[in-house]
């Protein structure tokens, strides 16, 4: 058994990320994977996730991130 106790970890209560490093990781992301998202679809989903408290409903939450798929 191997066992690592990490202390002031990036992203902890003890040693918060600024919003310049949220805003890059999730950039880096999202860059990532089968379909990357754009830079705008980037910044709308931040900006979302950033103010999801403010949401009225979850239902629209992806609403202009995606395009329509067709069935």
């Amino acid at each position: 058994t191997l066992k690592r106790v990490g202390e002031h970890v990036p992203g902890s209560v003890e040693l918060p990320l600024t919003q310049r490093e949220i805003d890059e990781k999730l950039s880096s992301c999202f860059a990532l994977g089968v379909n990357p998202l754009t830079d705008s679809q980037i910044r709308l989903i931040t900006e979302r996730v950033m103010n999801i408290e403010q949401l009225p409903d979850m239902a629209a939450f992806f609403d202009g991130i995606f395009p329509a798929r067709r069935q």
